[in-house]
């Protein structure tokens, strides 16, 4: 069994710490429906070592509702973004497939920053200043 399997299992509801980002970034650049944020929102990073001894990560998305209606938009460039993405056949699993990508890479971008302090430095810096809350591992 795997992290991800154990998490769900045991109820957990999610295991990831930044997807919400992306999972609402892609809808509203293209124009589409960004209310399913909350329902796809439950992932799972995954980080396991192959017989290589290598680290191999995934994120797993349990349920991620697509929107590809390309008439979805008014407005030019979000219709031009769309039809990019998802026009032809196949566009839904390609849309899917992008967001995913992109959240993995988020995922990986943020965990390591709140790793290594960088996370809550930056913050500190150009957002809240010394009101920023310090988070430590």
């Amino acid at each position: 069994m795997n992290v991800r399997d154990g998490a769900e299992r045991n109820g957990q509801v999610r295991l990831s710490i930044n997807v919400v980002s992306i999972l609402a970034a892609m809808p509203i650049a293209s124009g589409q429906n960004a209310a399913s944020v909350a329902e796809a929102s439950g992932s799972y990073l995954t980080v396991e070592y192959d017989s290589l001894v290598e680290m191999v990560l995934s994120i797993y998305f349990p349920t991620l509702p697509v929107g590809v209606i390309v008439g979805g938009t008014a407005y030019p460039t979000k219709r031009e973004a769309l039809t990019m993405e998802c026009a032809d056949p196949g566009g839904k699993r390609r849309r899917s497939g992008m967001i995913a990508s992109f959240a993995l890479v988020l995922e990986i971008c943020t965990t390591a920053t709140v790793a290594t302090g960088t996370f809550t430095r930056s913050h500190q810096k150009y957002a809240g200043g010394e009101r920023a809350v310090l988070c430590k591992l």
